[in-house]
């Protein structure tokens, strides 16, 4: 059944999908359970091929960072054009000013805190290579040659992937037309699969695949893909073809984690990278137009705002749970105040320090990708 466009058209003046924000927060829920909870054992009386389910299942919340580069790029390919569409040209400036706004206040503030203050309160210190790597976005870079620091800003690896994107892709888009996007999405495919081929025979570690731009280009490149095969339209799809599609989706990475980890190297990276990423595809193409109970669930407004704050729940929450392990408590209570933690200091962060850089960005803006502008 063909998808069905969605009003206002490609050239309207807003494209805004409350159901994605909700579906970040789904993506950094599944982040958070893979660091807060660690199988690293058989728990008494359980039988061994239990627990390996079950640590497969806690662990494929690895992939949420998939579903997040998903997420990004087919929202970001989707604004800049409808903004080609309405405007005739891409305004890049404006593009990396809105970039930005929404991800430098809160990043280098972080990075300060992880390298002055934090320290003195017992928390590792970021070395000085690893803290000159992550000011200049090249923290992932870092981690795939050194490991990952013991610093509660190393998960922010990934945002260094994003602003590699966000630096490179709009010029994509301002020197290539719309029709041959599609090359570019094929170029990425096979940087990717010979990146991981390259490092396979070089017997690369983990983490050199993990957070090496080149061989994580399958879901940025599958998000994009998505963008340019919707063309501005929402997938019609029933409500139990999306229920399939959400399960499938967390099926294939539990089951990537059970049979191709990559953290066992390059090799079962070969096929599991890209597998989770044709994951994320589902999941992103079950939620986008959702109705029924994913759509009210994802769509709520509880939901929604923590959507919108996911960036500080994703930047906060190591730290959290490094605090919520000191405490004396069982450990699911650890998780628990763990989680309680991010949510308050990312709504603290949000509503007091990040509004303040954001409400700069409507300047810049042409298409809106917020309710009001």
């Amino acid at each position: 059944m063909p998808p069905a466009r969605d009003k206002p058209g490609p050239s309207a003046a807003g494209f805004y999908r409350p159901e994605l924000d909700g579906l970040r927060f789904f993506a950094f829920l599944m982040v958070f359970m893979a660091h807060a909870i660690v199988i690293n054992r058989v728990p008494p009386g359980w039988p061994p091929a239990l627990a390996a389910w079950v640590g497969s299942f806690v662990r494929a919340g690895f992939f949420g960072v998939d579903l997040f580069f998903v997420l990004s790029a087919y929202l970001i390919t989707e604004l800049l054009l409808r903004e080609v569409a309405r405007r005739g040209r891409l305004d890049v400036r404006a593009f990396w000013i809105r970039r930005i706004l929404r991800i430098w206040p809160l990043y280098y503030s972080l990075l300060l805190a992880c390298v002055f203050v934090l320290p003195r309160f017992g928390a590792n210190r970021l070395s000085a290579r690893y803290a000159f790597a992550y000011a200049a976005f090249a923290g992932n870079w870092a981690c795939a040659r050194w490991g990952f620091p013991s610093s509660g800003i190393s998960l922010l690896w990934s945002v260094s992937i994003e602003e590699q994107f966000y630096l490179i892709w709009p010029l994509v888009i301002r020197l290539v037309s719309p029709r041959k996007l599609g090359w570019a999405v094929a170029a990425m495919l096979l940087a990717a699969s010979g990146t991981r081929l390259y490092l396979l025979a070089s017997s690369a570690q983990h983490p050199a695949v993990w957070c090496n731009t080149l061989a994580r280009l399958d879901p940025i490149a599958l998000g994009v893909l998505l963008a340019l095969v919707l063309r501005s339209r929402l997938p019609r799809l029933s409500a139990p073809v999306r229920a399939s599609m959400v399960a499938g989706a967390f099926l294939i990475w539990v089951l990537v984690d059970r049979f191709v980890p990559i953290y066992g190297g390059p090799g079962p990276a070969m096929l599991g990278l890209p597998l989770a990423a044709i994951a994320g595809v589902m999941m992103v193409t079950a939620a986008l137009g959702a109705g029924a109970r994913l759509g009210a669930l994802l769509s709520s407004r509880p939901i929604v705002y923590l959507g919108r704050i996911s960036y500080g729940l994703y930047a906060f929450h190591l730290l959290a749970i490094h605090f919520g392990k000191g405490l004396p408590v069982a450990p699911p209570w650890q998780r628990l105040i763990s989680f309680a933690l991010t949510i308050l200091v990312a709504v603290l962060s949000y509503e007091l320090y990040e509004k303040a850089f954001l409400r700069f960005k409507v300047r810049f803006t042409h298409v809106a990708s917020r309710p009001g502008g």
